[in-house]
């Protein structure tokens, strides 16, 4: 629903009360990531406590990446997410950090194709209206261009 604040606090107390679950603690990270640049840093730290402690988790180290996305550190996002996709299986929500991070980049022929396949596919896409999103505003640039 977007309201990260408020996800942030649900978060923030269930991480409080069960430090180890890693659901809350990867949840928090991602709401964190979602606001004010100061609260970023507490979402790194939690990002990267998440990816040491479960380095096979994609969704561990893809949230890793989205944070270091979220904080301008692109290279750091980049490998992030190289390793969260080195397995083969990649969720779409991962997809969407993925051609994030290659807009960024300048590469938006690969975000394009990354987010026309991940928006083909069914199921849990939390971040599917942000990725439509991205899609458009990047055929569209290539629309120009041709």
């Amino acid at each position: 629903q977007k309201d990260y604040e408020a996800a942030a606090k649900i978060f923030e107390e269930i991480h409080r009360d069960e430090p180890g679950n890693f659901f809350a603690a990867n949840h928090l990270a991602l709401s964190l990531a979602e606001l004010a640049p100061e609260k970023r840093t507490r979402a790194a730290q939690l990002a990267e406590v998440n990816a040491r402690q479960y380095p096979r988790a994609s969704d561990a180290v893809a949230t890793l990446g989205w944070v270091y996305m979220k904080l301008g550190r692109l290279d750091e996002a980049e490998r992030a997410l190289q390793a969260a996709t080195s397995g083969g299986q990649v969720s779409s929500d991962t997809a969407y950090y993925v051609a994030s991070v290659l807009k960024a980049r300048e590469k938006p022929e690969q975000a394009r194709d990354l987010l026309k396949n991940a928006l083909a596919t069914e199921g849990p896409f939390v971040n599917r209206a942000d990725a439509q999103k991205l899609f458009d505003e990047l055929a569209k640039a290539a629309e120009k261009k041709d």
